[in-house]
């Protein structure tokens, strides 16, 4: 499971720190090469969003899009973007976002976080019921024409 944070630095000057499973890349190829795997995000599919994050799925892959607590040098809002093969449950994703956040000494709102997904999980439930809802009535539909006859 291939992780990967990008943020800006504290002094919003073009340099972005990435962060790939836990460890800092330094080197700038490396990093302009990670910049390209954030390039289409807006064509992903937008499961859930409010004021403060976004949640988008492509594939097996999940991006969070939020801020952190802390601000930059001159106190504006420090963004991220996290990137993550879903093969885990919501809760284990995040507990990865808040230590790879930790290599370079940021904290996410958890709490914001734990009721976005919260939320997501209750339009995921919803659209289940409406399915099946929509399922039923057809198969109702179905039998009451095949024995109307």
């Amino acid at each position: 499971m291939e992780r990967i944070l990008m943020t800006q630095n504290e002094y919003n000057n073009g340099t972005d720190y990435i962060v790939v499973d836990g460890k800092l890349i330094e080197n700038k190829d490396s990093i302009m090469q990670y910049n390209k795997e954030f390039s289409d995000i807006l064509k992903w599919k937008k499961l859930a969003s409010d004021n403060d994050i976004e949640i988008r799925k492509n594939r097996n892959r999940i991006l969070f899009k939020s801020f952190y607590n802390e601000n930059d040098v001159v106190g504006r809002s420090i963004y991220y973007m996290y990137l993550i093969d879903k093969d885990s449950d919501y809760n284990t994703l995040i507990d990865f976002l808040e230590n790879d956040s930790k290599v370079i000494n940021r904290t996410i709102d958890r709490m914001a976080v734990d009721r976005m997904i919260e939320t997501l999980k209750k339009n995921q439930n919803l659209k289940r019921l409406l399915n099946l809802s929509i399922l039923l009535i057809v198969i109702g539909i179905a039998m009451f024409l095949i024995f109307k006859k």
